[in-house]
């Protein structure tokens, strides 16, 4: 049986996350994932709740992060406590990798924060995030090509930080009942990324939103 899973979802937990916890995972029952991974910005506060919605809902919360590596985006899934920011990508994946996680290159082509080819080409990641609904056609295709240069298995996640975007990019697992079936699957590449990614107009958009958010920051990246 197939399992859809949006594996890169924020909450009010992140800097710039909009949706209570309890919302998140409630929505992405309601509109029919089996699995959700809650991946905020250098933080894991939002765990602990996440894990206890799921359970009542009846959908798989998969423990995550988006960690600010010196370089770019890094997604850690099935982590037990959260990593620093600021390391080297090399540094950031080899920490997942002792907690027993799965190591994912975010986004690689997005401008300001992916960690671009190099420094996915030299880092032993487990996957590419290949479709992003918050990354353009071309962002994601340039994604893929490098999976596939790589042999990488591929992933995809809405990137959301509203309940609007969850599920609009996701990954297909079949035959998984667990959050551990879900990490063994995407080491072995038995994963389909399905979705779309963002339209001109909505991108034109949405960067108008984050230079706005970035100059309240000061100018200070995620």
């Amino acid at each position: 049986m197939e399992l859809r899973a949006d594996l890169h979802v924020h909450t009010a937990h992140s800097t710039d996350g909009k949706e209570a916890v309890r919302r998140v995972v409630h929505h992405a029952k309601k509109i029919g994932l089996g699995a959700i991974a809650i991946t905020d910005h250098n933080v894991i506060t939002a765990w602990t709740e996440a894990l206890s919605q799921g359970e009542k809902d009846g959908i798989i919360v998969i423990p995550g992060e988006e960690i600010s590596s010196s370089e770019g985006h890094i997604l850690a899934y099935g982590i037990e406590k959260r990593i620093k920011k600021g390391m080297s990508p090399e540094e950031t994946v080899e920490e997942i990798h002792e907690q027993g996680g799965v190591a994912v290159a975010a986004h690689p082509y997005r401008s300001g924060n992916g960690l671009g080819a190099d420094a996915v080409r030299k880092v032993d990641f487990d996957a590419v995030e290949t479709l992003n609904f918050g990354s353009s056609a071309r962002s994601n295709e340039k994604a893929e090509v490098l999976a596939r240069e790589l042999g990488l298995p591929m992933t995809g996640g809405s990137d959301a930080h509203t309940l609007d975007d969850i599920g609009k990019a996701y990954t297909v697992f079949v035959d998984v009942e667990s959050v551990e079936d879900i990490l063994e699957d995407i080491r072995r590449g038995n994963t389909e990324p399905r979705g779309n990614s963002q339209t001109f107009g909505a991108m034109l958009s949405h960067n108008t939103r984050k230079l706005t958010k970035w100059a309240k920051r000061g100018f200070r990246r995620v």
